[in-house]
């Protein structure tokens, strides 16, 4: 018996050696979070593989972290060394203290970084401490520094932008359009275009200058109305010529300063973009399915769901277009549907990037914006939703392929000395390389104000621009931080069951219990009782 025991305990041994060999040659590792938060993504893996030579990550962070820390190294050893897995010899990683010594301090002052102030809790008393975190990429003679005070979740999107930029050495060009009333990345998008300042060269583009499309690669149009007819032209052979235009238009302004109302945007930019095949209509919508708002009345503030503000989730987000599909809920304050135009046959595809629920409706744009004076559904939209047949309407929308000039058999109007003139440009583009578009039927979900609000809905914008400028390399990672999960809505007979069911449901599992515990007593007394009645 012994020996059996001894030869099972050598094979035990045995296999745990093996397998301990095979992990210094194969790497492996289980991700069972939802996002796999865990897991590097695909894009990352092949962007490592094709690292043309080695790229060094020094992480300079101090060993004595306040107690909310204290996990931060050892997730990002977790995720440098899988980065090591799958980039091989071309993938260096160190760690540095710089408190330790004078001379790694000294280094990490000369790589941009310097230590930071950290409240810690010590003895029951709140202090401050410093520390080092932050980490620099390397590559050749340029360098990139990266800080980790927003701790492990951005820690990937972070490095792996921060490789392609030492890589490449190159900022590839974001254009606003300006001079027309849009939103000025100095003001309404400043959070927006700092954001993008990271990784792009962020610049405004005066359409009157042909020349101020040059290397640009994706145009933003946000909020423009009305623009002249010879600057659209310009927007459209850029567009012609294989470049990238986001186009966020509000169907209706709102003014929510003053009197919460809004009324029609009106512009020649309404039909210009419809001719694309995405027409943002001259309306707002409603939704039962919305988002929440705060409101303040007679000095008291109240939270309420607001159904001016819809909320996409679920099938109304598409999965099939990186933009959008990493989320699990996209809000859309004060927005405006979209009529789309297939093209048919040979033409560009269009895409619903997201759409209101099946209880939503669309109202005109000239409207009483006041949660109290929401208006009810029209009798045939509101006997549709009765029935479970509501549609949903499209918030968002790409166009991909061959597009077709909104200029195509048009001329084109230009001013001299203050009169219009109809004119024939020569060498016009009427079809485009192939190219990509995207609409959205609102530009204030963007603005500051909102942003700050709705966080998720920069990874939107940003999530945009990557897609029509770089493709989807940087998409899928940056949507690994987006959490919003919405529960589902909820019928009144079913809040009912649900009430009634958590109300009942514990007392009766207790009785029963109870009952059960009594029966399976009394089956095992049966057998002693009988015992002791033979023996009398």
């Amino acid at each position: 018996m012994a020996v059996r025991a001894v030869w099972r305990v050598a094979a035990l041994g045995a296999v745990l050696a093996f397998v301990s060999l095979l992990s210094l040659e194969y790497y492996g590792r289980a991700d069972l979070t939802a996002r796999r938060e865990f897991t590097i993504s695909p894009s990352t893996r092949a962007i490592l593989a094709s690292l043309p030579d080695v790229v060094t990550v020094t992480v300079y962070l101090s060993e004595d972290l306040p107690q909310h820390l204290a996990g931060l190294r050892e997730r990002i050893s977790d995720v440098l060394d899988e980065y090591r897995a799958y980039g091989g010899e071309r993938l260096r990683v160190s760690f540095v203290d710089p408190s330790k010594d004078a001379e790694s301090v000294e280094r990490a002052s000369k790589a941009g970084i310097l230590p930071v102030e950290l409240e810690a809790i010590a003895k029951d008393r709140a202090e401050v401490v410093t520390a080092y975190l932050a980490m620099t990429v390397r590559y050749e003679n340029r360098q990139v520094a990266v800080p980790l005070t927003s701790g492990a979740g951005r820690l990937e999107y972070d490095l792996t932008s921060s490789i392609i930029k030492v890589v490449t050495n190159r900022r590839p060009k974001v254009g606003f359009l300006t001079g027309h009333g849009e939103r000025s990345i100095r003001r309404e998008y400043a959070l927006a275009a700092e954001a993008l300042g990271a990784h792009y060269d962020v610049r405004e583009v005066d359409a009157r200058d042909s020349a101020s499309f040059s290397g640009l690669r994706t145009l933003v149009v946000a909020g423009a109305a009305h623009v002249p007819d010879a600057e659209l032209y310009e927007i459209d052979q850029f567009l012609m010529r294989g470049g990238r235009v986001i186009f966020l238009l509000d169907g209706a302004a709102v003014d929510a300063s003053t009197n919460l109302s809004s009324e029609p945007s009106v512009g020649n930019v309404y039909d210009f973009v419809g001719a694309y095949g995405a027409v943002v209509n001259p309306d707002l919508v409603v939704d039962a399915v919305s988002s929440v708002a705060t409101f303040q009345a007679r000095n008291v503030q109240m939270s309420v769901p607001y159904p001016y503000w819809p909320k996409a989730f679920g099938s109304g987000i598409s999965r099939e277009n990186p933009v959008v599909s990493g989320f699990d809920a996209i809000p859309f304050p004060w927005t405006s549907s979209l009529t789309l135009r297939p093209a048919g046959a040979g033409g560009p595809e269009i895409t619903v990037l997201a759409a209101s629920s099946d209880r939503s409706w669309a109202v005109p744009a000239h409207a009483d914006l006041r949660p109290q004076a929401v208006p009810a559904p029209p009798p045939e939209v509101a006997a549709a939703l009765d029935g479970g047949r509501g549609g949903r309407l499209p918030l968002a929308a790409a166009v991909t392929g061959r597009i077709r000039s909104a200029f195509a058999g048009k001329p084109v109007i230009r001013e001299r000395d203050g009169r219009p003139e109809f004119t024939e440009p020569a060498g016009r583009l009427t079809v485009s390389a192939p190219t990509q578009l995207i609409v959205i039927g609102n530009a204030r979900m963007f603005e500051d104000v909102l942003l700050r609000q709705f966080g998720s809905n920069l990874a939107l914008f940003l999530n945009a621009v990557d897609w029509l400028t770089l493709g989807k390399a940087l998409i899928e990672i940056r949507s690994k931080a987006v959490e919003d999960r919405p529960l589902d809505d909820v019928s009144a007979p079913g809040k009912a069951a649900t009430r009634t069911i958590g109300t009942f449901a514990s007392p009766a599992c207790v009785v029963l219990f109870a009952l059960a515990r009594a029966a399976a007593r009394r089956r095992r007394a049966g057998p002693r009782r009988a015992a002791e009645e033979a023996q009398r």
